[in-house]
């Protein structure tokens, strides 16, 4: 019976060494489980804010193509209008050339009908 008891209370203890260990070995665990847990946790933080940062330059792409758009169709009405001034322009331009080509023509002819009546009036003169 002794015998027994010493073999019951060796036992024991080799147990309550056994559950020691296990609760090191779990608070062991729990520590290096943590510190990966912290990793995910600030992974999962840092993807929130680049799917914010992302959906935030979405937003801005797509409102700088908006604006490039526009430009471009801001560009083509200059066009256009530049065109059509520079139609303009030519056209008052041939017609300038047009009619100081006339003028040129009516004063050559003043000219000559001037140069005519001075001679008739020298003529007259003498």
């Amino acid at each position: 019976m002794i015998k027994q008891y010493y073999e019951l209370k060796s036992l024991k203890e080799e147990a309550e060494e056994m559950l020691e260990n296990l609760r090191i070995s779990s608070e062991k665990l729990a520590g290096e489980l943590k510190e990966p847990q912290e990793q995910l946790d600030a992974a999962a933080v840092q993807l929130k804010a680049l799917r914010e940062r992302k959906e935030e330059l979405a937003r801005e792409l797509q409102r700088l193509d908006s604006k490039i758009g526009e430009s471009k169709r801001r560009v083509q009405n200059l066009k256009s209008e530049c065109s059509d001034t520079q139609s303009r322009t030519r056209k008052i331009l041939d017609e300038l050339a047009v009619s100081y080509g006339d003028k040129k023509n009516e004063v050559l002819g003043l000219r000559e009908e001037n140069e005519s009546l001075r001679k008739k009036i020298q003529d007259l003169e003498n």
